[in-house]
């Protein structure tokens, strides 16, 4: 029984992540409270879908943070402390990437923690430390929202309304 529950639980993410993507590029919200992976409703970490680019299209694939990036997990409340709540987060290639909905009349930023192969930091389950990340306020006041790929390497965001790309190997943010 726990193995059927735990696949709905899977399968309701991977649908509810799909549909958010969809959904944030409209500014909607796709699964409400009590989705797997939904649109910022609250003080949680939305776990983004890992988006992995292709030649053809921006594919898409969901594998969600750990607890750690939750409101009370270890990383999610320092860098609410500092940044503003969680947005989103995802692994991205190697790197564990997220965004925050910023402080008052400051920006959101984007988190990048590069795990340069290693086994332990790619797992989910294992504590990613804030002194492990490195921080990228966005050029605009207010949230960074991960909407997908631009290209490889490089993340499609919004910020405050603004839609920017962010390459991740250098931290910087282009129009």
């Amino acid at each position: 029984m726990q193995n059927a529950h735990e696949w709905i639980r899977t399968t309701r993410g991977l649908v509810c992540g799909l549909l958010t993507l969809v959904a944030l590029g409209a500014g909607l919200s796709a699964c409400g409270a009590g989705g797997a992976s939904s649109a910022k409703t609250s003080s949680t970490a939305t776990s983004a879908p890992l988006v992995e680019a292709t030649t053809a299209s921006n594919s898409v694939a969901t594998k969600p943070c750990g607890a750690w990036s939750n409101a009370d997990g270890s990383t999610g409340q320092a860098v609410a402390v500092k940044y503003g709540s969680i947005r989103n987060c995802a692994l991205v290639g190697d790197s564990w990437i997220l965004s925050t909905v910023g402080l008052t009349n400051q920006p959101g930023v984007i988190g990048v923690d590069s795990c340069h192969g290693d086994a332990a930091c790619l797992n989910p389950q294992t504590d990613r430390s804030i002194s492990a990340w490195t921080f990228y306020p966005a050029p605009n006041v207010g949230h960074v929202a991960i909407l997908g790929m631009a290209s490889p390497g490089v993340l499609l965001v919004d910020n405050g309304g603004h839609r920017l790309n962010f390459t991740i190997s250098t931290g910087t943010y282009q129009q």
